[in-house]
């Protein structure tokens, strides 16, 4: 890490520009044949994807470390996903690869969600108001993700 605090990291992760990330990300979508409509993928298909794909999680480790060690995290068990004996099992497993690299761009998204819902127009209100925005937007996340309780 670049020994930022978390305020800052997380910051600079929501104020990130991911566009030429996931423009990489979804070409493959788009024009890899592993995604092909067929009866059955070609195991030297997957693997000419994956010596695409898996170096795009590399890009992100000095523009954005905190989108490369999520990616990371949940790279791991999509890549050793086991052969389930279907002819169409590596086709699934490279969108489970390219939905991982995928998820900085989501996560991203969700948590300008939660500043916008959290922070919009209660800059100067109290915290219960801002938390009550939360709730209301998601009921049930204060429950879930803060161990705060207001008294009434």
């Amino acid at each position: 890490m670049c020994g930022l605090s978390p305020i800052m990291e997380l910051v600079n992760f929501v104020n990130f520009d991911f566009s030429a990330y996931l423009a990489c990300v979804e070409r493959l979508w788009e024009e890899h044949a592993v995604f092909e409509k067929r009866r059955e993928v070609p195991y030297a298909d997957y693997e000419d994807f994956a010596r695409q794909a898996l170096p795009l999680a590399e890009r992100l480790v000095e523009t954005a470390p905190t989108a490369y060690w999520d990616v990371l995290y949940h790279l791991d068990p999509t890549t050793k996903m086991l052969y389930n004996g279907k002819p169409i099992f590596l086709s699934r497993k490279a969108l489970a690869v390219l939905n991982t690299l995928r998820r900085p761009y989501f996560l991203q998204n969700r948590m300008r969600n939660v500043f916008e819902i959290g922070f919009a127009d209660y800059e100067r209100g109290p915290q219960q108001d801002r938390l009550r925005a939360l709730e209301d937007a998601w009921p049930g996340l204060i429950d879930r993700a803060f161990s705060i309780r207001f008294l009434p």
